[in-house]
């Protein structure tokens, strides 16, 4: 897929008579910027799709809180919700105005009965983010920069606009945000971010950067 152009998002998978029926099965929710959807420690009793805006998953680490998942519109987050005694192991808060559609277990049969369809299409989500994790577990064993690097370019990915050969990353991050979600220390990444810069591969600051894909991937290339 080419840098900044997104992949479909959930209801954009959906047609318009199956996204009015899933809105009165599972009316949406609306969120504030910096609202708490979920609390760690509350009951992982639903699953949620991100329509609109961007939620960080937060989780308390020996470093302090940091943010170790970004869900933007089409993700899905709270997917252990069929687990008897699950609860959310991370404080989902909404980056910006965000609209989530909860779902719980009841729901879910429901769409799954009038709906098959789109259950599918929540299958074939949860496959998706099952992959991307798997992906980012490989970055364990890559050097600072070069999981950094790995980082932005995932972000790029999922949330940059291209701006022909820069893509501009939406939200805006703290360097403790992208510590947290790169897996490196917040001294680190400012020093990386440095680095990036001083190679004319990443501009911006303040939370708000333009990068080079085609620079990052190369610096990942052994």
């Amino acid at each position: 897929m080419p840098w900044g152009l997104k992949r479909p998002g959930f209801l954009e998978r959906l047609s318009d008579a199956e996204k009015k029926r899933l809105m009165q099965i599972c009316p949406p929710r609306v969120a504030a910027k910096s609202a708490h959807i979920v609390r760690r420690g509350d009951p992982a009793d639903a699953l949620f799709i991100v329509l609109k805006g961007t939620v960080k998953l937060k989780r308390a680490t020996s470093k302090g809180t940091q943010v170790v998942a970004l869900a933007g519109p089409g993700d899905l987050f709270g997917d252990r919700f069929l687990s008897e005694g699950a609860v959310f192991e991370s404080d989902a808060v909404a980056a910006g105005d965000s609209v989530v559609c909860p779902i719980d277990r009841e729901q879910l049969e429901q769409v799954a009965r009038e709906l098959p369809r789109v259950a599918l299409v929540i299958a074939g989500v949860l496959a998706e983010r099952l992959a991307e994790l798997e992906a980012r577990l490989e970055w364990a064993l890559l050097p600072a920069a070069q999981k950094l690097a790995r980082a932005f370019l995932d972000l790029a990915q999922r949330f940059g606009e291209a701006e022909s050969e820069w893509v501009r990353l939406e939200p805006p991050l703290t360097h403790e945000e992208i510590a947290g979600y790169a897996g490196l220390t917040r001294v680190m990444v400012t020093q990386l971010i440095s680095f990036f810069k001083e190679r004319g591969i990443l501009e911006g600051g303040r939370g708000h950067y333009r990068l080079l894909p085609a620079a990052l991937e190369a610096l990942c290339t052994p």
